[in-house]
């Protein structure tokens, strides 16, 4: 009987992480069987955490040999483009990320004023019919609930816009939104 050779899991694991091969194929390349591999990956967890990088690095190499057919003219081009289009997401980065500070305190200050509403109730009743009526709406329960759902909307859009500029991860869909939109309304009734 001939002997087995012993299989290379760690390079199997690396192989696999890629998610470009089937368990069949990979079997093949390291000497195993594809159970063999659906059961090392099973017991040990493994996870084809690679193939979103693999699909980067095969769009970088697509742009790279593209931009070889390119005369100097076309990259200056191109890069004064990718500038410009750098600047934009910079300073909108910028101002999400300002925007994002004034909600937060905005929230906060609703916070407290939701905290200390017997004293605000208070000052309002000292105060002119004028300023009183307006102050009391202001404090009411209902205007309150409303400028919550506001001012959690516009974080949702907020943290969505981050998403987007930082491309990071998949930002909801308008659908997606519009639902979290309805549910709020819903909560604030």
């Amino acid at each position: 009987m001939a002997k087995r050779e012993k299989i290379d899991w760690e390079a199997a694991h690396a192989i696999y992480r890629t998610g470009k091969f089937s368990n069949r194929e990979l079997g093949e390349k390291v000497g195993c069987s594809e159970a063999a591999v659906r059961k090392r990956a099973k017991t040990r967890g493994w996870e084809k955490d690679l193939s979103e990088l693999v699909k980067e690095k095969v769009r970088t190499k697509q742009v790279r040999s593209k931009v070889r057919t390119l005369t100097a003219n076309d990259l200056d081009t191109v890069e004064q483009a990718a500038q410009h289009d750098f600047n934009i997401v910079k300073s909108h980065c910028k101002i999400i990320n300002k925007s994002r500070k004034v909600t937060e305190r905005l929230i906060a200050e609703l916070d407290a004023t939701t905290a200390n509403q017997e004293e605000l109730i208070e000052f309002v009743e000292s105060s002119d019919v004028e300023k009183k009526n307006f102050l009391l709406k202001m404090v009411g329960l209902p205007e309150r609930a409303r400028t919550l759902t506001q001012l959690v909307t516009a974080l949702g859009r907020l943290v969505d816009l981050e998403r987007q500029a930082y491309n990071i991860g998949d930002t909801p869909t308008e659908n997606e939104r519009n639902i979290k939109k309805i549910e709020l309304v819903a909560l604030s009734k």
